[in-house]
């Protein structure tokens, strides 16, 4: 009986809904249609890499110039009304006046009255084609895993502290930078393994040269964010053998990965740490991710044991024989 009263309050929206201005819904359309494919992928292949991703939670706050509409949330935050029952989704989904948040925002934060939730403008407002706009979708649905299952009220200064300007953390940043990206291009799977294994083994050295501020907040940055541009390329790269729809235009997530992997091993090349500043960090960390993945792929089983640093996943390594 609680079901039927449940699929009649939805049915009973849906019909009211039919009154709103036409464009409102159109608009929304072939964003919730790339919304519910970006869910499906994630949930189909979301487990061979991380455990447990696949049944994280998904809740969405898609923010667009009319409304902002929470997808998939466990409960329904103040301020939000009933709106509809998505089919494309089959997820409720709540509304509420414009303005709390730009339409060209992409974070991933707790909203009062509901868990981890990802906060995302539509792909024109972030001015992305479809691809890019399911990756940054699947790198915030990454932190919606890191949120769901630690505690960062424990995590390090979220203020950026780094001596971008100081010639030795730079020099540091700039060294890390190309040893990735010369791994990174070595086409012989031996010679790339004996340089990852190089790297893990000088990295603890190279990193001593920091601050301990500067070390804790690159550890964090590299584990954090690095990680989640890696996991953007993971997926995209699960997915290569399938295509989006949207509209009449496909979208080759074969094309995607290659892509992701083009930009990060362009920003290593040519790091300029005072240039990119943390964004180098996103592209050094899923470097690293890639990196350990080289020598030990069972790492990411422990990912969340070793939170809020990578050294102790390459201090594993470097204990452990590499077979070739």
């Amino acid at each position: 009986m609680g079901a039927l009263r449940h699929v009649l309050f939805w049915s009973m929206l849906a019909l009211a809904n039919l009154s709103l201005p036409t464009i409102v819904l159109a608009q929304t359309n072939q964003t919730t249609a790339l919304l519910a494919e970006g869910r499906q992928i994630a949930q189909r292949y979301g487990n061979q890499l991380w455990p447990g991703f696949s049944q994280t939670r998904f809740d969405v706050l898609l923010v667009t110039q009319q409304q902002e509409l929470l997808f998939c949330a466990k409960n329904r935050p103040d301020g939000f009304e009933p709106w509809r029952f998505d089919p494309e989704t089959s997820c409720p989904v709540y509304i509420r006046k414009p303005g709390q948040f730009s339409p060209k925002t992409q974070v991933t934060l707790h909203l009062d009255g509901s868990g981890p939730t990802i906060v995302m403008g539509e792909p024109q407002s972030l001015e992305d084609n479809p691809a890019a706009w399911l990756a940054t979708l699947w790198h915030e649905h990454f932190h919606q895993y890191q949120m769901s299952r630690l505690r960062f009220q424990n995590r390090p200064d979220q203020t950026d502290p780094f001596s971008y300007s100081n010639p030795v953390p730079a020099k540091v940043l700039t060294t890390l930078s190309r040893q990735l990206a010369e791994i990174l291009r070595q086409p012989d799977r031996k010679t790339r393994l004996h340089l990852a294994q190089a790297y893990a083994t000088n990295r603890t050295e190279l990193l001593s040269h920091l601050s301990d501020p500067d070390q804790t907040y690159l550890e964090f940055q590299l584990w954090q964010e690095g990680v989640a541009r890696y996991t953007e390329l993971a997926m995209a790269e699960f997915a290569a053998g399938s295509t989006v729809q949207i509209g009449d235009t496909p979208h080759d997530f074969a094309a995607l990965a290659a892509n992701l992997r083009r930009r990060v091993l362009q920003v290593l090349s040519d790091p300029e740490p005072m240039r990119h500043q943390r964004v180098l960090f996103y592209s050094i960390g899923a470097a690293e991710a890639l990196v350990l993945d080289e020598i030990n792929p069972h790492w990411r089983s422990s990912y969340l044991t070793y939170p809020f640093a990578l050294k102790n996943h390459f201090a594993k390594i470097v204990t452990t024989p590499v077979s070739d």
